[in-house]
């Protein structure tokens, strides 16, 4: 079963993006544009992977972080930081986290694909292959 990626994200293009980057990626996708959103999602759905906003309304990405790691089902749950906020600042905002990555706004696929990769180790899906060619008509 494809690992469950929660993106949270209050522009509605980024959150589309990075929503169609995971689909095509193969994951299952949800999403919230808040804080509120996101932790009623995260208690709902126990997604197995957060794609979080820093600057968010309804309860920041740092207030959502701290609430999902109180959470007995979100104390383990990676979290990939995507955000305007020069990575460098962002990092000394948030503890110091094996299961944190940070990327910076716009987004990059590759790097994406490789926090994922990190994060998710076995769950992570790596790039479909391509479509086999159709054979030429007789």
């Amino acid at each position: 079963m494809a690992a469950k990626i929660l993106v949270v994200d209050d522009d509605k293009e980024v959150m589309n993006l990075v929503f169609d980057l995971l689909k095509m990626m193969g994951y299952e996708v949800l999403t919230a544009a808040d804080g509120y959103g996101a932790m009623a999602a995260i208690r709902q759905h126990k997604p197995d992977l957060l794609v979080l906003d820093y600057n968010l309304p309804a309860g920041d990405g740092g207030d959502v972080y701290r609430a999902l790691r109180s959470l007995t089902i979100g104390a383990d749950t990676p979290v990939i930081f995507l955000s305007a906020i020069p990575k460098y600042e962002l990092l000394q905002m948030l503890p110091d986290d094996s299961l944190v990555r940070v990327l910076e706004k716009p987004l990059n696929a590759d790097d994406m694909k490789i926090g994922l990769a990190e994060l998710l180790g076995p769950k992570a899906i790596s790039a479909k292959p391509p479509c086999p060619p159709v054979p030429p008509a007789a």
